[in-house]
């Protein structure tokens, strides 16, 4: 097991197999960062691929909105997963479409069809917080705009619930988000 850390000499190294045994020499050590600000280091790492206001939040190469394909929750009216086959970049982010022809029609108009809050929780950027859950593929469709909700606690739909239900229902909501969205994109990243 080996330790985040800086060199300030040389000794037997902290990394060694299951069995104790040290896999290699390294240099003496001590560790750069407390325990909490690490694990906020690698959880903020993995809220936003680097760089991006898009919801990338669940993959490691920065699929936006969990690989579903944003054209299809106008068409077809449900969460479709895309594929890499037909994957576009935009804004900072790989998006993928379940067809060549949603895949064009995002290209020919990306700001038509992207959803709102770039793809974060709506709930969450209505309340002035970004969400850290992944898109799950519950949506909305309101005015021509796009607004997707992760999973709540236990599968639930806790947020797309809360959503209809409080705060003013969507109307109030939206108004909401996009007063808080420009702060909110801020934290995430510039492209």
């Amino acid at each position: 097991m080996c330790r985040t850390t800086v060199a300030t000499g040389l000794s037997p190294a902290d990394c060694s197999d299951q069995s104790g045994r040290i896999l290699q020499a390294s240099p003496v050590v001590k560790p750069i960062f407390s325990l909490p600000l690490s694990i906020w280091i690698c959880m903020s790492s993995t809220s936003s691929w680097a760089g991006t206001t898009i919801n990338t939040i669940g993959s490691t190469d920065g699929v936006a909105i969990s690989g579903f394909d944003t054209v299809a929750f106008f068409l077809q009216k449900r969460a479709v997963s895309g594929s890499a086959q037909y994957a576009y970049e935009w804004s900072g982010a790989k998006w993928y479409f379940a067809t060549e022809e949603n895949l064009a029609q995002f290209k020919g108009e990306p700001e038509k069809w992207a959803p709102q809050y770039g793809g974060h929780c709506a709930l969450g950027a209505s309340d002035g917080y970004l969400s850290t859950k992944p898109t799950s593929g519950l949506f909305e469709v309101i005015n021509a705009k796009l607004y997707l909700f992760p999973r709540g606690n236990n599968g639930q739909n806790g947020a797309y619930d809360d959503w209809r239900r409080t705060g003013g229902e969507p109307k109030r909501r939206i108004e909401n988000g996009v007063r808080n969205w420009p702060q909110l994109k801020a934290t995430l990243g510039t492209k």
